[in-house]
């Protein structure tokens, strides 16, 4: 059995999503860090679609954080400690057991740190819809020479029957670091298959070319690319 908890109210889902990101919102800058999580867990209980919940009340509140930081109402100390909270509020559709499909597997990893609570974000909605996935959180500090020796042995663990797809998604919030992990992926590509994806989310010059599966600045492409691919492969 299931019980709402104290302050919350039953939701209806499709009718309600329109009441969920401002209530979530208000919590999260009120510092109201259990009735965050008991907002998120009362959606899900209530049939709440998990992409909708990232894309329409966690992304959003992700961008209006750096937006009360960029405008000076909030210090960095605060804007960790919220982002801490919308990371633990992720967490939570992660402890959702699913069975994952051997033929769906994405890594992914954030070129920096102000890209890591969309990487978690796209972990979490895939997840929900079936993927296994490596989350290899910020990945900046390991942006060397080595870096795709390094990946290649992982892959080689984790995918070892190669069956299906293996995406590699990387998210950043510079051009430099996009253009670093792409060719680190390019790199060993050929060695490890033509099942092998890559895909970009960030920000990137029109005239600047990379070579890549998909690259785009929007990160419900990236969701809907990931699955379109997965059943071409059926």
């Amino acid at each position: 059995l299931w019980f709402l908890e104290a302050g919350q109210e039953a939701f209806s889902f499709p009718a309600d999503y329109f009441k969920i990101a401002p209530q979530y919102l208000e919590n999260l800058v009120n510092g109201y860090e259990t009735q965050v999580y008991s907002l998120i867990k009362n959606c899900i209980n209530s049939g709440a679609s998990i992409y909708k919940l990232v894309t329409e009340v966690i992304i959003p509140s992700i961008d209006s954080i750096q937006k009360l930081y960029d405008d000076g109402k909030i210090g960095n100390s605060e804007k960790k400690l919220l982002q801490n909270i919308i990371s633990k509020s992720l967490q939570i559709f992660n402890q959702i057991i699913i069975d994952s499909n051997p033929q769906k597997n994405i890594i992914v990893i954030s070129a920096d740190t102000n890209s890591n609570l969309l990487s978690e974000a796209a972990s979490a909605t895939l997840h929900s819809n079936g993927w296994k996935v490596f989350h290899l959180g910020d990945m900046s500090s390991e942006i060397n020479i080595l870096f795709d020796l390094d990946l290649q042995k992982l892959i080689g663990k984790i995918w070892k029957q190669k069956s299906g797809v293996m995406i590699i998604l990387v998210f950043s919030n510079t051009e430099e670091g996009i253009r670093f992990f792409a060719e680190s992926v390019n790199s060993i590509k050929e060695k490890l298959g033509k099942r092998i994806r890559l895909v970009l989310c960030g920000k990137i010059g029109k005239k600047i070319k990379i070579d890549s599966d998909l690259m785009s600045e929007k990160f419900e492409d990236v969701i809907q690319w990931s699955e379109t691919v997965s059943e071409s492969l059926k």
